[in-house]
């Protein structure tokens, strides 16, 4: 049975609109654009017959999952796995005021080099993440469910796509990615916004 996924970013948040690196920070919460985002997502799922959204349990991401969920009339749950990435020291850093040396780590982070394996001082590595969040996957792969909505982010989502050999480096706020797993491999369907 083929399964699709739309997996999406949380909605702009006050972290987003202030520049600052937001990993696992639970401070951020979504702004009236994102508020906006997130609404704007719902109507691009509404005839996906999205069965459950699978949320990060982070605020921002919650925020978004349950905008959504109440738009769809659709139960939401939590994982942790599809938490951001821990940014260690750099959480909450204003990203154009970063140290050179966390300047050069955060590039590495974007980098589809499969060779770098970027960790800021007491954070989780690339790698580390993208175990987290393909088990995550795998999980909802061997579920029930056939059409599933993950809210989650940035680092975590492009993380998702690069196991699955999808280039992408950089998810927008608000953003929904259809993916397909046919049993045997992913596959990029489309951006829906």
């Amino acid at each position: 049975m083929v399964k699709n996924f739309y997996i999406f970013r949380n909605g702009q948040s006050s972290y987003n609109l202030a520049g600052k690196l937001q990993g696992q920070s639970n401070d951020s919460v979504l702004t009236d654009k994102g508020i906006s985002q997130a609404l704007n997502a719902a109507h691009f799922l509404k005839d996906k017959h999205i069965e459950v959204i699978v949320s990060s349990p982070q605020r921002r991401a919650k925020q978004t999952g349950t905008i959504i969920a109440k738009q769809l009339n659709t139960a939401i749950r939590y994982d942790s796995r599809f938490a951001e990435a821990n940014l260690g020291t750099a959480d909450g850093a204003v990203v154009n005021k970063l140290p050179k040396k966390s300047r050069k780590i955060l590039n590495q982070w974007f980098s589809s080099d499969e060779n770098t394996n970027p960790r800021f001082q007491n954070g989780e590595s690339k790698k580390e993440l993208r175990q987290r969040v393909t088990s995550a996957l795998k999980d909802y792969v061997d579920s029930p469910f056939q059409n599933i909505a993950v809210s989650s982010h940035n680092f975590s989502i492009i993380e998702a796509l690069q196991s699955m050999k999808i280039e992408k480096k950089q998810m927008d706020n608000g953003e929904i990615i259809h993916l397909q797993y046919d049993g045997n491999n992913w596959k990029y369907i489309q951006t829906l916004n």
